[in-house]
């Protein structure tokens, strides 16, 4: 993190909601409190954590290692692709763009570095998740990848580390949506991109655990009306061929089922080489009212 010109004023104090700055090593956040400033220290793997009374929430090391070695095999990247292509369709160019929930930073690093190569020069992209585990992966692949637009955090995105309207973007994937706190720290006409998964994603893999499957339904949390409008909706349909126990495994370790499935349903897939599953997402894009 040695690039001031994308990173100060980016993140705010999360006891005195100042804005937080590098210090003279670029080591350390410190906010301009007078009197007594705090300071936030920036881990060896490139991330600072703000997580007041958060400590150990999220994503436990088993799954973010699953979901890393998952993404990391390309079965995601059209949605990869999507997410970008509407970012640079609709966000406003070189402005600061938020990952709320950006887990192990698949699709965040993929963002800064299309947003870079686009020519959108000063636009500063933020990972936020309340994982440890995940920020740090995150973090760790971004400085292997030497992204300067691109900074990570440990915090919750409902109480998250940012100044009021200081954003022309948010992007959430497969995460619990805020809108509050989204309409909060966009700018005015700021864009929420949101994808969630569709009626038949993941089908195959759900036929392979339960007797009686079901589509999923419609998320609960899509913004109000009185806050966001929505400008488009685009759906991503394919289907991809796992062909061996552990993609499976990393694919099953890395959704909400894993926690939901019964021991007998998992043992379903200990012996299991092949799987052909769908994967479906839908994204809606929403402009910020008021």
């Amino acid at each position: 993190m040695n690039n001031k010109k994308f990173i100060n004023n980016k993140l705010i104090c999360p006891v005195c909601q100042t804005p937080l700055e590098l210090d003279e090593s670029a080591k350390s956040f410190i906010c301009k409190k007078e009197n007594k400033p705090h300071c936030f220290d920036i881990s060896s793997a490139g991330y600072v954590n703000l997580a007041l009374g958060h400590a150990g929430g999220g994503d436990s090391k088993e799954c973010v290692k699953s979901r890393s070695e998952f993404l990391g095999c390309g079965h995601y990247k059209p949605i990869s692709d999507k997410l970008n292509d509407l970012a640079l369709k609709y966000i406003e160019k070189d402005s600061s763009v938020l990952d709320a929930g950006c887990g192990e930073g698949y699709y965040t690093l993929s963002l800064a570095k299309e947003l870079s190569s686009e020519g959108c020069e000063n636009s500063m992209v933020v990972g936020i998740d309340l994982s440890k585990y995940a920020v740090e992966q995150a973090a760790k692949t971004a400085k292997r990848s030497e992204v300067e637009n691109l900074i990570y955090a440990v915090s919750s995105i409902y109480e998250l580390p940012m100044p009021d309207m200081s954003l022309g973007g948010v992007v959430s994937l497969f995460a619990p949506c805020p809108a509050k706190e989204f309409h909060r720290v966009l700018k005015t006409d700021g864009i929420l991109i949101v994808a969630s998964a569709g009626e038949k994603h993941l089908m195959g893999l759900k036929k392979a655990l339960y007797d009686n499957v079901y589509t999923n339904e419609t998320r609960a949390d899509t913004p109000n009306e009185e806050l966001f409008s929505l400008l488009d909706t685009h759906s991503v349909s394919y289907k991809i061929e796992l062909t061996s126990n552990k993609e499976i495994t990393d694919l099953f370790a890395m959704t909400p089922y894993f926690y939901r499935t019964s021991l007998s349903d998992k043992q379903k897939l200990e012996k299991m080489e092949h799987l052909i599953t769908e994967v479906e997402v839908d994204f809606s894009v929403y402009r910020k009212n008021g």
